[in-house]
């Protein structure tokens, strides 16, 4: 899983310091590269997804600790007004991505394997650029400065 020497780990790492030094348009030209079918690294996407998600996963487990096996994560959902939205209400890519999170979290990685394929999959550029674009926010917002971690 490299490109010209750089692993999928190194992208997401790339990426994701881009996303906190607010640098959109280098994060644009990396983005473009995975994202949409004439892409050349497309091949990249799924698992570039995959290593966004272990990253998100990686920063709850930090902000939850210390976490016990019998714990389960949960999720609420809050719009900008902080008023409680629905599962349903949410983009499907998002939330494909929000359950591969939380699939990741309660110790079901096929099921969080599935829900990044759903996004993998989809032949609609627009929510594969969504879903990287958000779970890097969520990675960024939840873990600091350190790099994406791995959670599987």
């Amino acid at each position: 899983m490299s490109t010209r020497g750089q692993t999928v780990q190194d992208l997401a790492d790339r990426m994701l310091a881009l996303v906190r030094a607010r640098d959109l348009d280098r994060l644009t030209t990396l983005v473009r590269r995975v994202v949409g079918k004439w892409s050349p690294e497309r091949h990249l996407l799924r698992p570039l997804l995959s290593a966004l998600v272990d990253g998100t996963a990686a920063a709850v487990r930090r902000a939850a600790a210390p976490v016990r096996p019998e714990h389960v994560f949960v999720l609420d959902i809050t719009d900008e007004h902080e008023h409680e939205v629905g599962i349903d209400e949410v983009r499907p890519p998002l939330r494909a991505m929000l359950r591969a999170v939380l699939a990741l979290l309660n110790g079901r990685p096929e099921d969080a394997d599935y829900h990044v394929d759903l996004v993998a999959e989809d032949r609609d550029p627009v929510a594969q650029l969504e879903a990287v674009v958000h779970t890097l926010r969520w990675t960024a917002s939840l873990s600091g400065e350190g790099p994406v971690g791995a959670e599987r």
